[in-house]
């Protein structure tokens, strides 16, 4: 008889394509998060066997990884008592295989850890170029044990990643733990704790089904009820789901049969428990002793699908006289609930069993007597020596109390009181660092200890600040002393204090960003007085720092013209500026004066020694009467110069004439550093010669004029200079000119168009910019958001200038601007602490936030002509409306529609009071009374698998009844393009022909930003993801520009 091949996989990772299914959600998630540059790190965690290292297998796959990520796995089971240099060099080993690199060599790593991130490292990332370098660590929690020897790799790989590698750009994290993370010790939580977590779960009841069905297509066949008895007894857990089904094949095949009933899995789930005890086993020793008895307690009370209450937990306690010391029996059962072992009954508060099958061989390998011999064993240890320990603790005798505490927590690692009494002792003795970190495991038992656990951090910080290469580690002392109590005035001082004292050090060092950040978070987390200040100056010498470079370069590059501009505005702002080479602004300008006059000297005098020179070869051959005639015609020429009213004439019989004016091509010189504006410097020298006459020879002298002569030009048909494939986060369309039109690209800066969007120059270049927002009453006055500060242009963006520094400056990154139509000195700025407002041109601001507290504003939408009357909208559940400029405090605007936030806002052109929001969920909504109450318009805003953001709203003001919406806030897992309306929103439909849509990451595509030409409304542009698209026909086809 042949034998049916058993495709399922009950024990090692998968990590082929066979056998694994599902975990899509988790791969998107990772691809999301790295598709971020500021996120770098990730941690999955989950119980033991449910698929943790498959899923780092899998993700080695470039087809589950972002673009530009190499992978490597690196296993840490086993190496917990290694040193460090054993690790890396393991580590690097992994590395160099997977990038074809040389062999390394163990004698290399001798010299903890410097040779891998300074020799090693680099060369890994020249073999890398663009990609970054991906580490995948599995079972990293062994390094969270505790070992004694201080110079094991669980002691020093993990502060070594922290203090070495976390910074490194080019490298991210993926980090798989085997427990809850509030089971890790303080140093990794406060790691992790910047990170993006998922836990790792069961699998969905669709990918469960797929994992049964699938890999016998066409040898089995299953009947519905069977499939749902594995699932039920399983509750889709991937291993015992493989378990049970390995178990099934083979005795399928006993019996020759091939189609599968529910007699059958009933029939093979003893096996399932006997073949896989050792792996059952595994996830039993993984749990704490305090869960294991709950668990065997459950199963002594209940049968399948029964339910335990406390009291019947409690009843067998007491029945088998059994005690458990400190918290464990209050808290086993939640813990177990989150750990996905036990879920809660609304029926008579009680607990049961997620997985039937592991209730069964609980029964069977744990019963609640054996359980009993186990725990009293260990139990009647632990009160002795905790016993011994108090009395040892109260006689003074610190060193025999620790000892015994120790014991005691040998004997049972959840002991609060041991644990306690530990941390204690070793505070008493001095020993300030081994009672921070026993403090932290007694406060996770029990949060009396919280305590003695702000002591023991106050004193290690103060004393790690003596040290100047701990002050680092002691800021993270005071920020954990803030975590568990934030109105600690002593933390909140001495945290204070190291991070002026950073930030000052930055300064020194011109760090200025990184001093930016660091004054950002004082005023963010404590609304820091001295913060404040210090930030409003550290802003104009950065400023003043920025123009200097400028300068410099063009005063390098010999731009004499630029130079002397740029050393005046310096000039002006400090005169006694000295730069980091040392040299005074005050001598940099007169050189440059000095320079631009030397040149002008020379061009004058080589102008005139050609005109000398031209003027001989012109008079030699005339003679005295022509010398004569020259002469009277540079007297009326200089008469004219000298008398703007009159005109120098001179017709002689016969005249000459005057041959072509010669007029240099204009040259414009522009240097644009970031973020200072720049001027272009323009030099248009125009010369004319004097009339060349011409000598006919007769007997009495004559001049015959020569023939004008006019040049003419052939137009030029310039090549497209197109924007390309890049991310445009804004378009505007200039009012009066619908040829101009400006756009923000990601990254770059503002780029803008004077031909409808057929050639594009970048006119201002910086990283950051956000929004921009072009004057209603003056077209040619531009403001843009940079993250510190406010750009203007009063030319139409061809020069631009910082505004609002120091003390006058937003405190934040405006993500919006708004100017109402009738006073265009007033602005209004959206920024993570919610409205600003500036009356002066954005010369300075001042907040009107009151009720909305520090609410990030993503969209306003101003309804009257004065600006009074304003809508605002951003991160949270609620629209802002003011009547009042935003003096008074704000009226909030609510709906069971509104979720998480609100992207967009558009008012209707004609009517102030119908306001449409567009939200998440698919969602775009109609007020026609002031925002008060709401109506549902997303009628075919949807798309299969998207949950639809919408980003954008724009409304044709010939046509109210059109709107555009684009969806995906700056994210193509949240939009599928452009969605039109004609109907006044009852009615979507999508219009993304010409949109790379197909070939978008994951199918999704974010479009950020609409604007419709203030002429033509058939014309509408749209900042998207892969650039400005443009239609020229309201939407039915799009363009990339």
């Amino acid at each position: 008889m042949v034998r049916i091949p058993n495709p399922y996989i009950a024990g090692p990772p998968i990590g082929g394509d066979e056998g694994f299914y599902g975990r899509q959600d988790v791969f998107d998630f990772v691809r999301k998060t790295f598709s971020s540059t500021h996120q770098k790190v990730i941690v999955l965690f989950g119980q033991r066997r449910v698929g943790k290292t498959s899923i780092l297998y899998q993700l080695q796959k470039p087809s589950n990884l972002p673009e530009g990520f190499h992978p490597v796995y690196f296993n840490l089971e086993g190496r917990a008592s290694q040193n460090l240099n054993e690790v890396l060099c393991a580590l690097a080993e992994k590395i160099a295989e997977t990038l074809n690199l040389s062999p390394v060599a163990q004698s290399e790593f001798e010299d903890d850890g410097d040779y891998f991130s300074e020799c090693f490292l680099p060369h890994a990332y020249e073999a890398l170029q663009d990609q970054h370098l991906l580490l995948l660590f599995d079972e990293f929690d062994v390094l969270s044990e505790e070992l004694l020897d201080g110079a094991m790799a669980l002691n020093t790989f993990f502060p070594y990643l922290q203090n070495r590698l976390f910074d490194e750009e080019k490298l991210v994290y993926i980090f798989v733990v085997g427990r809850r993370l509030e089971e890790l010790t303080p140093e990794f939580l406060a790691t992790f704790k910047q990170a993006r977590t998922r836990p790792i779960s069961f699998l969905s009841r669709e990918d469960a089904r797929r994992l049964i069905r699938e890999p016998m297509l066409g040898l089995l066949e299953y009947d519905d009820n069977a499939i749902e008895q594995i699932l039920s007894v399983t509750a889709c857990h991937p291993y015992l789901t493989q378990l049970v089904c390995f178990e099934l094949v083979d005795y399928l095949d006993s019996l020759g049969k091939t189609r599968v009933t529910v007699d059958d899995i009933n029939a093979v789930i003893d096996d399932a428990i006997e073949s896989g005890g050792s792996g059952l086993a595994w996830l039993w020793d993984g749990l704490p002793i305090a869960e294991r008895f709950i668990l065997s307690a459950v199963t002594s009370v209940t049968d399948e699908n029964g339910i335990a209450t406390k009291e019947s937990i409690n009843e067998a306690l007491r029945r088998y006289r059994v005690r458990l010391l400190g918290v464990e029996l209050t808290r086993a059962p939640d813990m177990l609930v989150d750990w996905g072992w036990l879920e809660k009954t609304g029926e008579r508060d009680g607990y049961k069993f997620v997985v039937e099958l592991l209730r069964r061989w609980i029964g069977k390998k744990h019963s609640l007597e054996n359980a009993k011999r186990e725990l009293e064993s260990i139990s009647k240890r632990a009160i002795r020596d905790y016993t011994y320990a108090r009395q040892a603790h109260i006689d003074g005798d610190l060193e025999i109390a620790v000892e015994s505490y120790r014991r005691a927590l040998a004997a049972n690692p959840n002991h609060a009181g041991a644990q306690l009494g530990l941390a204690q002792a070793l505070h008493e003795q001095g020993l300030i660092e081994e009672a921070v970190t026993e403090y932290e495991k007694a406060h996770n038992l029990d949060e009396i200890a919280s305590e003695g656990l702000i002591k023991a951090l106050l004193a290690s910080g103060e004393s790690l600040e003596k040290d100047v290469t701990s002050v680092a580690e002691a800021a993270r002392r005071y920020e954990r002393v803030l975590e568990i109590a934030p109105d600690n005035e002593m933390a909140r001082r001495r945290l204070t204090d190291i991070k002026l004292a950073e930030a000052e050090g930055y300064e020194q060092e011109r760090e200025w960003r990184r001093a930016n950040d660091v004054y950002t978070w004082l005023i963010r987390e404590f609304d820091d007085g001295e913060a404040k200040r210090r930030v409003q100056r550290m802003l104009e010498e950065w400023s003043q720092a920025n123009l200097y470079a400028e300068a410099m370069v063009a005063h390098t590059a010999k731009i004499w013209s630029l130079a002397q501009e740029k050393w005046e505005r310096l000039y002006s702002r400090n005169p006694d500026y000295v730069g980091e080479n040392g040299q005074k602004v005050s001598a940099l300008l007169k050189e440059a004066i000095l320079q631009r006059e030397r040149i002008a000297r020379r061009k004058r005098n080589l102008r005139l020694a050609l005109v000398a020179i031209a003027s001989a070869f012109v008079l030699i051959p005339l003679g005295a009467w022509g010398t004569t005639k020259y002469a009277e015609y540079k007297r009326a020429q200089l008469l004219a110069a000298l008398t703007p009213t009159a005109t120098a004439t001179l017709t002689p019989s016969p005249s000459p004439s005057p041959s072509p004016t010669h007029t240099p091509t204009q040259v414009s010189i522009a240097v644009a550093p970031s973020p200072t504006p720049t001027l272009a410097a323009t030099s248009t020298p125009t010369e004319t010669t004097p009339p060349t006459p011409t000598a006919t020879a007769t007997n009495t002298p004559t001049f015959t004029p020569s023939p004008t002569w006019t040049p003419t030009s052939t137009p030029v048909t310039q090549p497209p200079k197109p924007l390309g494939t890049v991310e445009v986060w804004d378009v505007d369309v200039n009012p009066e000119n619908n040829k101009v039109i400006y756009t923000i690209v990601k990254g770059q800066g503002i780029y803008r168009s004077t031909d409808g969007g057929y050639r594009w120059e970048q006119v201002y270049k910086h990283e950051t910019v956000e929004s921009l927002t072009i004057d209603p009453k003056d077209s040619s006055i531009l403001y843009a958001a940079i993250w510190n500060g406010i750009l203007k242009s009063m030319d139409g963006g061809t020069t631009w200038e910082l505004i609002a520094v120091g003390k006058d400056a937003l405190p934040g990154p405006a993500h919006v601007l708004a100017i109402p139509e009738g006073n265009s000195q007033v602005i209004y700025a959206g920024i993570e602490r919610g409205v600003y407002r500036s009356s002066n041109g954005g010369l300075t601001w001042e907040a009107r936030n009151k009720g909305m507290g520090d609410t990030a504003i993503y969209t306003l939408a101003i309804g009257s002509h004065d600006g009074n009357l304003i809508y605002a909208a951003g991160r949270g559940a609620e629209i802002w409306k003011s009547i009042d400029a935003g003096s008074s405090p704000w009226e909030k605007l609510s709906s069971g529609y509104f979720k998480e936030a609100v992207y967009a806002l558009a008012l209707h052109p004609k009517n102030s009071q119908w306001i449409y929001a567009g939200t998440n969920d698919s969602t775009a909504l109609l007020s026609t009374d002031g925002g008060h109450n709401w109506l549902l318009r997303n009628g075919g805003l949807k798309h299969p698998g998207i949950e639809l953001k919408i980003s954008a709203l724009a409304i044709d003001p010939r046509n109210p009844n059109t709107i555009y919406a684009g969806t995906g806030f700056k994210s193509n897992y949240d939009g599928h393009g452009i969605y039109k309306s004609t109907d006044g929103g009852l009615s979507w439909k999508s219009i993304n022909n010409g949109l790379p849509i197909d070939a978008a990451w994951l199918g999704g595509y974010y479009v950020q930003s609409i604007a419709i030409d203030p002429n033509d409304s058939q014309t509408i542009y749209a900042a998207s993801f892969g650039g400005l698209y443009k239609s020229t026909d309201g939407g039915q086809l799009w363009k990339r520009q």
